[in-house]
């Protein structure tokens, strides 16, 4: 499909997908099957992360 080059993050192809989170940006991302924008992606990511370092400091691997 020569219209449709680069997939649908691209800035050339034919299609523009919002962020399904906030819906004003375009989505940069594909974080937990959802397309979401740089802001709402940083969001999530830093949520798993503050997550994965409370369980770790809970298991005592590391002191935070």
């Amino acid at each position: 499909m020569k219209g449709d080059e680069g997939g649908v993050f691209s800035e050339r192809g034919s299609r523009k997908v919002l962020c399904v989170s906030c819906g004003k940006r375009p989505a940069s991302a594909i974080i937990e099957g959802k397309a979401l924008c740089y802001d709402c992606g940083a969001k999530i990511v830093g949520e798993k992360l503050r997550a994965q370092l409370e369980e770790l400091r809970r298991r005592g691997i590391i002191a935070v």
